[in-house]
């Protein structure tokens, strides 16, 4: 088959300004329909729950209705000078048309999103012409199904994500025809909870993930996960003094019939002597199949203390360490704002366990991205980033090379914001360094790879944004990305991996109606590699959207 085009990342960057407060992301389903059936079940499960707590009521908006729906289509043309994937010079043309739609309904006792997009696609290039589909999918429910007492959380998602770092590397991965992975993932979680007067509340909850890639790309993620957690928290009684005991176990499934298990009770106590400071002590316990230190045990305990200071409302620090068995977990959160600037620093060290591992992104407005901030610590940035003011590139770091086997991690990111009435800039630089645990028994890698054909695996970058308003209907964004993948070779004779990849984009938007917009976008990617990288290439287009909300 042919490969792709060009980049249409506007479309990606449509998409998540279009459903910024629908969007949600979970672990899990096999089946290429499968998060699709699971995000019918949140809905109906969530116009159930509705129903008999609220009296539904459907429509764009607004009053007491509980439940939104708006559909749309978003079309685009992409015009580039040059194929990614393979490097080839001439003009190549890329068209979409994608319905979409989005939904979320809120009361009492459900909160469900629903955000879909069938992402159609026509290439036609030097090589060839293709045609191809893409699904898109978020979806999450929390609902009180009985009381107050017994509910059910659950998520699905469809997304699409570059598949190896040696092929060209699309800031929108969907519109890539060759170097292309569609993950799959369904997670759903019943759970209990109450209260013993002032003294204590508790929640139990079980929870089950599937995950699974496009042709089994990426061969090391588990494909099923079961954990079961119990929480008992202190309740106010115990003022100023605090205390919380967590349990969890879990087992992860893989395709060659291998289960790998993990358990942990974490213990701790809280004092807070001021409304402005609380501090806590910790002992855990954690034990991790196949993990084992340098004494070789896979199991232990160690303590832990943490700290949560906010001096005044515009600057909050938060930190722990707590010592594993297997070495120290570290974190550390700093945010600073002022009437218009915003400064924040995160750092951590910690092992993923994680089925997401390898899946971890880089987006300095989300919590998940192992780096970045957290939207408690950081409103501005929260504010930004409802803005479509912040650039989030959201490539994996790792793909391939990171499976879903234990991760050694480090991460630091650094952020700086400026707001202002019309005129908004973001700087945000980051650095991540992960170790890949193996184990030749349980996991595989794509492609070929070796666990022992590389160690550390290193990725930094920066982004830096602008954004003016130039009236109610129209404004520009400017942005630049540059990331930085190394992946040093561990065995004799394997192949190191060095991959440079930056995007820079201008956009100008408008509000046609209260229904539509519209977008034009120019775009240069650049891209380097050595060892199995994909060698040197680059990327210019000029790319126009168009998106209409139906209702």
């Amino acid at each position: 088959m042919a490969t792709t085009v060009m980049d249409t990342a506007t479309g990606m960057d449509v998409r998540r300004n279009r459903a910024r407060n629908l969007r949600a992301s979970g672990p899990g389903r096999p089946r290429r329909l499968g998060a699709a059936c699971v995000a019918g079940l949140v809905l109906s499960c969530a116009g159930w729950a509705s129903a008999q707590s609220a009296g539904t009521g459907v429509g764009t908006g607004g009053g007491s209705r509980s439940l939104t729906v708006v559909p749309g289509v978003r079309t685009s043309v992409a015009v580039s000078d040059s194929q990614l994937d393979t490097a080839a010079r001439g003009t190549s043309y890329l068209f979409e048309v994608s319905p979409y739609i989005d939904a979320a309904m809120s009361n009492a006792r459900t909160q469900g999103t629903l955000s879909y997009s069938m992402r159609n696609f026509s290439s036609h290039a030097p090589d060839g012409n293709d045609t191809y589909t893409r699904h898109d999918l978020r979806a999450t429910l929390n609902s009180l199904l009985i009381g107050d007492w017994f509910g059910v959380q659950g998520s699905a998602a469809i997304y699409n994500t570059n598949a190896s770092l040696a092929g060209g590397l699309s800031a929108d991965p969907a519109a890539s025809r060759s170097n292309n992975a569609a993950l799959r993932m369904m997670s759903i979680s019943p759970y209990v909870q109450g209260r013993y007067g002032g003294f204590a509340s508790y929640r139990a909850q079980y929870r089950y993930d599937q995950t699974s890639t496009t042709d089994n790309v990426m061969a090391g993620l588990a494909t099923g996960s079961h954990q079961v957690t119990l929480n008992v928290t202190g309740g106010p009684s115990f003022n100023p003094w605090g205390w919380a005991v967590t349990s969890t176990g879990s087992r992860r499934e893989f395709s060659n019939n291998v289960n790998l298990q993990s358990a942990s009770t974490v213990a701790t106590l809280f004092f807070t002597p001021s409304s402005e400071l609380r501090l806590g002590a910790s002992l855990n316990y954690l034990y991790i199949e196949r993990f084992a230190n340098s004494d070789g045990q896979s199991n232990g305990w160690g303590p832990g203390v943490s700290v949560d200071w906010s001096p005044s409302r515009r600057t909050t620090v938060r930190g722990s360490i707590t010592k594993q068995y297997y070495g120290t977990s570290e974190s550390l959160a700093l945010a600073h704002r002022t009437t218009r600037f915003i400064f924040g620093l995160d750092y951590g060290r910690s092992v993923l366990q994680s089925n997401n591992a390898a899946l971890l992104t880089f987006n300095p407005g989300s919590v998940f991205s192992g780096g970045g901030f957290s939207p408690a610590l950081n409103p501005l940035f929260t504010q930004l980033a409802d803005q479509g003011l912040l650039s989030s590139n959201d490539v994996v770091l790792g793909t391939n090379v990171i499976n879903d086997a234990l991760v050694r991690n480090r991460t630091l990111t650094a952020s700086v914001g400026y707001l202002m009435p019309r005129w908004s800039a973001t700087a945000s630089a980051f650095r991540s360094v992960r170790e890949t645990v193996f184990s030749s028994e349980v996991f595989g890698v794509a492609n070929g790879l070796s666990p022992a054909s590389f160690g550390l695996f290193t990725t930094r970058g920066f982004t830096l944004t602008s954004n003016y308003t130039i009236d109610s209907r129209n404004s520009v964004n400017l942005s630049a990305t540059l990331r930085d993948s190394d992946i040093a070779a561990t065995a004799a004779g394997a192949p190191a991996t060095k991959v440079r990849l930056s995007y820079y984009q201008a956009a100008l938007n408008t509000r046609i109606d209260s229904r539509s917009s519209a977008s034009l976008m120019l775009r240069r990617t650049v891209q380097s590699g050595d060892g199995i990288g994909p060698g040197n290439r680059d990327n210019n287009a000029i790319i126009g959207t168009y998106d209409i909300r139906l209702r």
